[in-house]
């Protein structure tokens, strides 16, 4: 079996529109089972591994159609976090009589019944547009989508001066909340029983998610996941195409995430990148993006606690009293320099009390990734 890391406390989904729910969901006759929700929660790899080696096709492998969807959970599982699979239950608002999902409707759209850190695809184009879908909606946890096909070579005559390859080879829209990772990855089988000698290919968003996965357990989730250390990539015998240096730089151009081989330290995620290009550069980095949507939440849990009370002065120098900490414990870890909270009369205007609004501003400077590396080497006189 691969090796597995610790546990994370990251939540990621996928959609599974091939069936894995009713093969790996637990069942049940009172609504609340895996199979009549259509919502799958994995805590393990050792809970993946136990459920399959449950099932009928513990002698056969994972096969079919459903066998993608079946490697990406296990593939992001081995990092240590924790997923969600959304699909069509048999009750309630998500059943679907002939199987299937409306797009902008399932399980993992629904802020409220389920909490996601990030979305990832399965390998093949409708995975990859319900994420982007599910991410986009939520505007709470980013789509995390590798290449469902080989990149036509050369690369840089698709990805260095257009966009064009990411329809054709992500099915991706690009937004501040979708990253694309290039790159599949060959794994063995390690499941089947026997196990057979063939590799098999994978997407590698659910590894990159993964690599979330484990950043979350070393750092933070505003910490990047690429490099080295943080973004080692697991069961990777070899990548599909090696990207050489123009390949690459073609990739980052177009803001997609370059998964390749560094010597002496395995295959890695060497990409920061979400796929933004406006004018906002906070939205164009993945720790920047998680870091906005992590204080976006917790500010949100604060706040809620004002929700109907008097909106005076009182009030407001309790919500700065509040959010202070949080704000002070971020600065701690490095992640941002300096914050403003403004919460008084200045943006409390009448007009402001009149709508029975109340408004909070914040302003953080954030501290910078370095996303490469430039060496220089002087000779001085002596050295002549």
């Amino acid at each position: 079996m691969a090796a597995f890391e610790e546990t994370s406390t990251l939540v990621a989904g996928m959609i599974s529109t091939n069936g894995l729910i009713p093969l790996f969901g637990t069942t049940g006759s009172i609504g609340i089972s895996e199979q009549e929700t259509g919502i799958m929660t994995v805590p393990s790899y050792n809970n993946w591994i136990t459920r399959f080696n449950s099932s009928s096709y513990k002698n056969t492998g994972p096969t079919g159609a459903w066998a993608g969807e079946w490697w990406s959970v296990y593939n992001y599982l081995q990092y240590g976090g924790i997923c969600v699979v959304g699909g069509t239950g048999s009750t309630g608002d998500y059943y679907s009589p002939n199987g299937g999902l409306c797009a902008g409707h399932t399980p993992l759209h629904n802020t409220n019944l389920i909490n996601l850190d990030v979305v990832f695809d399965s390998g093949n184009t409708l995975s990859a547009s319900y994420a982007s879908s599910i991410a986009n909606t939520r505007q709470d946890c980013l789509a995390f989508i590798g290449n469902q096909q080989a990149f036509s070579t050369p690369v840089g005559s698709v990805y260095s001066s257009s966009t064009t390859g990411y329809t054709a080879d992500f099915n991706a829209t690009p937004s501040q909340y979708v990253c694309l990772f290039a790159g599949r990855k060959k794994s063995l089988d390690d499941v089947s029983t026997p196990v057979p000698e063939n590799s098999i290919l994978t997407t590698t968003g659910p590894d990159a998610a993964g690599c979330l996965a484990r950043t979350v357990r070393t750092n933070n989730i505003w910490t990047s996941p690429a490099g080295t250390t943080r973004g080692r990539i697991l069961s990777a015998i070899m990548m599909e195409q090696p990207f050489d240096d123009s390949a690459i730089a073609a990739f980052v151009s177009a803001k997609i995430n370059p998964i390749i081989s560094v010597t002496n330290n395995g295959t890695c995620l060497m990409g920061n990148l979400t796929t933004y290009s406006g004018a906002k550069k906070a939205y164009k980095s993945i720790n920047t993006m998680n870091l906005i949507i992590y204080l976006k939440k917790q500010t949100a849990i604060v706040l809620n606690e004002f929700l109907h009370e008097i909106n005076n002065a009182e009030t407001r120098l309790n919500i700065k009293n509040n959010l202070t900490p949080l704000f002070n414990s971020i600065k701690s870890t490095g992640a941002i320099t300096n914050y403003t909270i403004v919460c008084d009369e200045t943006n409390n205007t009448a007009t402001v009390l009149a709508n029975n609004q109340l408004v909070v501003d914040l302003t953080i400077t954030q501290s910078l990734v370095a996303e490469s590396i430039v060496i220089n080497f002087i000779l001085d006189s002596a050295s002549n």
